[in-house]
């Protein structure tokens, strides 16, 4: 894991760098940026680099941002559904028995069986994120939108110690930046995204190119 490179690439061009964190303040206008930051992890155009690749190919880095974005979302989806199940069985039975009963108390164990499923929820949730975060860069490699839900070459990608590594570094990396930058109203997301965003595939993307 070259972590010097990925830390020192989003510096490396103060104004790609500038570019690209005004590209992240406005939503939908963001797909650019995020399709630069999928460039730099060297497996799309852009081949492996100390360097930041040009803003060059607006159209192509718009579509592989927005490409992206959905693919995060739909592997999101299995997650949100059952949090979306555990709260509305929670209300559901808050407004119903309550209603009955009159006495919040006697629904309270009602209420914390839904606590497990919610639980269960968010673990597929952030482990969508996680298998995502390969299939985003299967997409990438292959220019095929459908590779990203090849599943086999995904999870054979993902499910590794050299992949989990690379994306718990990103994690603790991007929570280290958001808690420096995250004062700054506004502008202090939008600095952090794109910088991590450099930072993360460039660790995510060495890694999958690691692993046969």
């Amino acid at each position: 894991m070259d972590l010097a490179t990925a830390i020192q690439k989003p510096f490396t061009d103060i104004k790609k760098l500038l570019i690209g964190i005004v590209l992240s303040i406005v939503p939908i206008v963001n797909f650019f940026s995020i399709g630069f930051s999928l460039e730099s992890s060297g497996l799309g155009r852009n081949k492996k680099s100390a360097k930041m690749p040009e803003w060059d190919e607006w159209g192509d880095y718009f579509i592989k941002g927005l490409f992206a974005f959905v693919i995060g979302l739909l592997y999101a989806v299995p997650g949100a559904l059952i949090i979306l199940v555990a709260i509305g069985g929670a209300i559901f039975t808050m407004v119903g028995q309550g209603m009955m009963s009159g006495n919040m108390a006697q629904i309270l164990p009602s209420l914390l069986a839904y606590g497990p499923i919610f639980l269960f929820g968010l673990l597929v949730l952030v482990l969508g994120s996680y298998v995502s975060s390969a299939a985003v860069l299967s997409y990438l490699e292959a220019k095929d939108f459908g590779k990203a839900f090849a599943f086999g070459k995904v999870f054979k990608k993902a499910f590794t110690g050299t992949f989990f590594a690379a994306w718990l570094v990103s994690v603790i990396g991007s929570v280290v930046l958001l808690m420096i930058l995250g004062w700054i109203p506004y502008l202090g997301g939008a600095i952090a995204g794109f910088i991590l965003g450099v930072f993360s595939y460039t660790l995510l993307g060495e890694a999958y190119a690691s692993i046969r």
